[in-house]
């Protein structure tokens, strides 16, 4: 009998064992999929609760823990107002880093941070925003992530929460002298515009409220 003959009749014999075997390795992959899509999925649902809340914690950050700065919003020409005396705003940005897994994202979102205002009698004249803030020209000039807050030039700029100065020095024209500082959970306070003489350098901790440095008037648009 040659193989091909032994090969019919093992089909014939035990060919249902060949195919169910064959039907739950490709059942254990399809679940190996669908766990990893899961898996995938549940990140992607964390980042995205995750940058959410972020997001609507800046905007109820500003509203509600800002105690000492006031909210201007709802106006256009308000806006571009702002815009034009950008030259005496602290410009606060808030990053959040990306989570590498879904362990940290869960960590991330469930845990959170009250902030105090960075300038005491500010006036909020920009939100959170991924728009490009215009120059006096009425042109776009640059794209960043924070929170403007108009106040007179030489105003002390606070540290929002506790945490570690990480940087400190002169940044290029879009920043003027900064202040990076790491807080809790892994959120960086961004803190631009200050005047070039600094309180902080980096390595110093600091305590939510205390003095970083003054509001400058060294960045362009």
């Amino acid at each position: 009998m040659n193989k091909k003959d032994q090969f019919k009749r093992f089909i014939k014999k035990d060919g249902f064992y060949v195919v169910l075997f064959v039907c739950l390795c490709l059942v254990a992959t399809v679940g190996v999929v669908v766990a990893n899509k899961s898996a995938n999925n549940t990140v992607e649902e964390n980042i995205a609760e995750n940058t959410i809340e972020n997001t609507e914690d800046n905007s109820t950050t500003t509203g509600n823990t800002f105690d000492d700065a006031e909210l201007v919003e709802g106006k256009t020409d308000v806006a571009n107002d702002s815009e034009k005396t950008a030259s005496n705003e602290a410009n606060i940005e808030e990053v959040k880093p990306e989570a590498n897994n879904a362990d940290k994202s869960v960590a991330t979102s469930s845990q959170s941070q009250s902030f105090t205002s960075p300038i005491k009698g500010g006036v909020i004249t920009r939100l959170y925003n991924l728009e490009p803030r215009l120059n006096e020209s009425g042109q776009s000039a640059s794209v960043y992530k924070g929170i403007d807050i108009e106040a007179a030039e030489g105003t002390e700029v606070l540290a929002i929460g506790d945490g570690k100065v990480v940087e400190a020095g002169k940044g290029n024209s879009k920043e003027g002298c900064f202040v990076k500082i790491e807080h809790q959970n892994g959120i960086v306070g961004f803190y631009g515009n200050l005047d070039p003489e600094i309180k902080v350098k980096e390595g110093d901790n600091v305590k939510k409220g205390d003095s970083i440095g003054k509001i400058g008037k060294n960045y362009s648009k």
